[in-house]
């Protein structure tokens, strides 16, 4: 695995942040880890088995990584005009990036 491989070319940080995903009560984590993304839904309490890791496939598009190392669903993260991320969209659902 590249557990410790960075990924210098993609600003990581700008996709970090706590998702709302009202008006269904819960909301995401997202955090950079070791060159991916890793993300997390709260509450939850087994973090370590709830993280999942996201793999960066093109633009601000991401996929799942499954435990065998396959891509699975995609995450894409939606910018403003601005070019700041506000929104993380899921299976056609979104969840907006909180302050």
């Amino acid at each position: 695995k590249e557990k410790n491989s960075k990924n210098d070319s993609l600003h990581l940080e700008s996709y970090a942040g706590r998702y709302n995903s009202q008006p269904w009560g819960s909301e995401s984590i997202v955090l950079p880890w070791y060159g991916k993304l890793a993300m997390l839904g709260l509450p939850n309490e087994t973090p370590k088995d709830g993280m999942i890791l996201l793999k960066h496939v093109q633009g601000d598009t991401f996929r799942r990584i499954r435990s065998d190392d396959t891509l699975a669903e995609e995450i894409t993260f939606e910018k403003d005009k601005t070019g700041k991320v506000v929104k993380l969209w899921h299976f056609s659902n979104y969840s907006t990036k909180m302050p």
